[in-house]
């Protein structure tokens, strides 16, 4: 507990060392982990919170992503149309899968990093824009460079500051504060009763290994929130029917494994403590306790 505990004091300590920058930061992290809510959050503590800040998922642009990060000049078209850089004007913007954008594309985003401003589709002239750029990638960047599917320069300017997003086993302490943010986000969308989570619907959350992460745990939320007919959540609502049980025994064994370590880690550091007076004290054989020290690798 104390370990995952120090791990998220870690992480928005990180969030607040890095609002007081207005440099690029590269987010790392596995799918779902929140990278986009980590990135709105040191956007809200900087000097640009008052100011828009806008999310693109690059995957989803690519037929039309010039135009749709930069807009267009108005002489070539009837409409006008107005890119995501300049909506983001005096705020931030946060390219999700940057990885997605050719290679012309990423010198273009290059080029504003360097110069502070951006070419329209079909301008002759390049125009100043002010925005702080938050960036993140599906794949392992590095290895895109190698392969020479991501630009070198662009990476370095990105990667000056970055920023690890723990994925949701390592702070599982957090999973039911979490989960009570999502649900009383849900209740304002939604006309529902519900007023928390059952004990039962916390052990199979905290017991699951989430590996999708906070965008999974959102889901499930919003699925409860929808289906459940009770005042409290239930695993069921989660769609953890099947789950819970053989949750509630996994976590009652780790619940005794760790309380079986600690006992016998208090055991050693008894005064004049020793192998044979650890046993008697346990109550159980030498062999035994041999084996307990294998088991929960004590030296």
């Amino acid at each position: 507990m104390k370990k995952n505990q120090n791990l998220i004091n870690r992480f928005y300590r990180d969030i607040e060392k890095l609002a007081v920058s207005d440099l690029p930061v590269l987010l790392i992290g596995e799918t779902g982990v929140g990278k986009e809510v980590a990135a709105k959050k040191i956007h809200d503590q900087s000097i640009r919170k008052e100011q828009p800040f806008i999310s693109v998922n690059c995957s989803e642009i690519t037929d039309f992503a010039h135009l749709e990060l930069f807009g267009n000049d108005s002489h070539i078209s009837n409409t006008k149309i107005i890119g995501k850089f300049e909506e983001a004007g005096g705020g931030s913007i946060y390219l999700d899968e940057i990885d997605s954008l050719s290679l012309e594309l990423q010198a273009s985003i290059l080029r504003y990093l360097q110069e502070k401003k951006i070419f329209r589709q079909g301008a002759v002239h390049p125009i100043k824009v002010d925005v702080r750029i938050f960036a993140a990638s599906q794949i392992d960047l590095e290895k895109a460079l190698r392969k020479g599917k991501f630009n070198e320069i662009l990476y370095h300017y990105l990667n000056v500051l970055s920023l690890y997003v723990p994925p949701l086993r390592e702070h599982y302490d957090q999973i039911g504060s979490l989960a009570l943010e999502f649900l009383e986000e849900y209740k304002r969308d939604y006309p529902v009763e519900i007023s928390g989570f059952s004990d039962e619907a916390l052990m199979a959350m905290m017991a699951y290994v989430w590996p999708g992460n906070i965008r999974e745990l959102r889901k499930r939320v919003r699925k409860a929130v929808l289906t459940c007919k009770s005042r409290l959540v239930t695993p069921e609502c989660l769609g953890f029917e099947r789950f819970y049980f053989s949750s509630y025994y996994q976590a009652l064994e780790v619940a005794y494994s760790e309380t079986e370590k600690n006992l016998i880690q208090f055991s050693l550091s008894r005064p004049n403590s020793s192998l044979s007076k650890v046993a008697d004290y346990l109550g159980i054989s030498r062999t035994d306790l041999n084996k307990l020290l294998i088991k929960h690798r004590i030296t």
